[in-house]
């Protein structure tokens, strides 16, 4: 694999083994070197201290593990299997990598318990050193917590001299992550300029904390002031297929999605009014300004896929539902939050709009596949095409030097993402030539059509 194997870094070295108070000048310390090393590094290593982690509570409990590992395949299984190596059982078929997932794992008491109270005081001294004190006590009263405890088995490499087995190349779905590893030096970190370098533990007893995709900062200098403007279609005009007026957006849109990816489209007033689009950001306030207890009885995620998920920094909260078309199923969704009566402008107004889009991301797929001459399977794909909602909120969070807080760098995995914002200049695009710069719409009430993975035009 190429990889660096005399290389060894270093990661910022925490002791938080005095265990700081809130407010005080030794956690207000603690909280500057946090934010530091993950804005430098994006993981840092961590003491707990023995009185916390005692030696002798960590050899019984990597005691206990192999004593869980050698169970026989069948019993192991026992537990549930799985394909996604989150929750149960799982291995891959050459037996190098066994894992268990546990939800909610403080049952496993000891080790669990010290680990998942360490994870609280480093998400409250994040949310602190964001000026996101306000939102301490609804982020860490919605934490849940996966354990996941992993074997591997020592394999010869194939070639001495460039073949290295070990996991594929990944990120953490996660907030964060913390690794107690068994007196191992398996753990590789890609550094700021590409190469890869083994992570050499200060301490034997140490622990790795690393953020994942759902806590990312990046740096200013990554983005730029420079503006893009996407190519700009009109789909205000009545379209019917095979007609001149269709044929010549149908070879727009095929331009655009070749050379930029995306687009900038135009709806007529009479299609998506400006009173809808004002109806539909209100009721989403009003969706999200719901209490904590009552939005997550929509259904609790951690895969921002379903039901109401929420994020610490940036500060973002999010809905997702499935078949958003169907009046049936928005009424069920706003029945489950406001269960005195429902809420009919709500219902009314989010399927409103999600039929006007579910129209153009149908008028959009089909002159996609017709551009490539694939009218034949145009019936058969409409058919089977799903929709998914999504609405999204993120609280305004001032910087505090050359940090800027932002989703990860990211495709979406569906077929196409049509996206409406509310007057807002979130949308950062990355351009052939690898830099990025800032999406600034034309018009104020416009709608931005990406593509996704299932669809890539090269």
């Amino acid at each position: 694999m190429g990889f660096d194997e005399q290389q060894s870094l270093k990661l910022p070295f925490i002791d938080f083994s005095s265990e700081p108070k809130p407010g005080t000048p030794c956690w207000d310390s603690l909280k500057l070197q946090l934010r530091e090393a993950l804005q430098e590094y994006g993981c840092f290593e961590a003491s707990l201290g023995d009185s916390r982690v005692p030696g002798e509570l960590r050899r019984d409990v990597f005691s206990s593990l192999e004593e869980l590992f050698d169970l026989p395949l069948h019993t192991k299984q026992q537990s549930g299997a799985s394909e996604s190596f989150q929750d149960g059982y799982a291995a891959t078929p050459n037996g190098f990598y066994q894992s268990f997932g546990i939800e909610d794992p403080n049952s496993l008491h000891s080790m669990a318990g010290v680990v998942s109270e360490f994870n609280r005081t480093v998400r409250r001294m994040l949310l602190e050193s964001f000026g996101l004190e306000k939102y301490v006590e609804e982020h860490l009263s919605s934490t849940t917590y996966r354990f996941r405890v992993m074997k591997y088995e020592a394999l010869q490499p194939l070639d001495a001299a460039t073949e290295v087995l070990g996991l594929g190349v990944h990120t953490d779905k996660s907030f964060m992550t913390i690794l107690c590893q068994n007196e191992v030096g398996g753990l590789k970190l890609q550094a700021k300029r590409g190469e890869w370098v083994k992570f050499a533990p200060t301490s034997p007893t140490s622990f790795v904390v690393l953020i994942g995709d759902a806590l990312h900062s990046k740096s200013l200098k990554m983005g730029s002031d420079e503006s893009l403007k996407l190519p700009f279609i009109d789909f205000s005009s009545e379209l019917k297929p095979s007609t001149p007026s269709w044929d010549s957006l149908k070879l727009q849109v095929r331009e655009a999605l070749e050379n930029y990816g995306c687009f900038e489209a135009s709806f007529p007033n009479d299609k998506v009014p400006g009173e809808l689009r004002r109806d539909v950001f209100s009721s989403l306030e009003e969706l999200f300004d719901l209490p904590l207890h009552t939005k997550q009885q929509s259904g609790a995620s951690q895969s921002f896929q379903h039901g109401y998920v929420a994020t610490p920094i940036p500060f973002f909260q999010s809905f997702g539902m499935d078949d958003p078309n169907l009046l049936d199923v928005v009424e069920t969704f706003t029945d489950t939050l406001w269960p005195h009566g429902g809420n009919p402008s709500f219902s009314n107004n989010i399927h409103s709009m999600v039929g006007v889009v579910s129209e153009f991301n149908r008028t959009v797929r089909r002159m996609i596949l017709e551009s490539f001459g694939l009218e034949k399977y145009v019936d058969e794909h409409l058919g089977s095409t799903k929709y998914h909602l999504r609405v999204m909120k993120y609280e305004a969070v001032q910087p505090h030097d050359e940090t800027e807080l932002g989703l990860r760098v990211h495709t979406d995995k569906s077929f196409m993402t049509i996206l409406c914002q509310n007057e807002v200049e979130g949308l950062e695009l990355q351009t052939k030539k690898g830099e990025w710069i800032k999406f600034r719409p034309t018009s104020p009430s416009s709608f931005v059509v990406l593509i996704g993975d299932a669809l890539h035009v090269q």
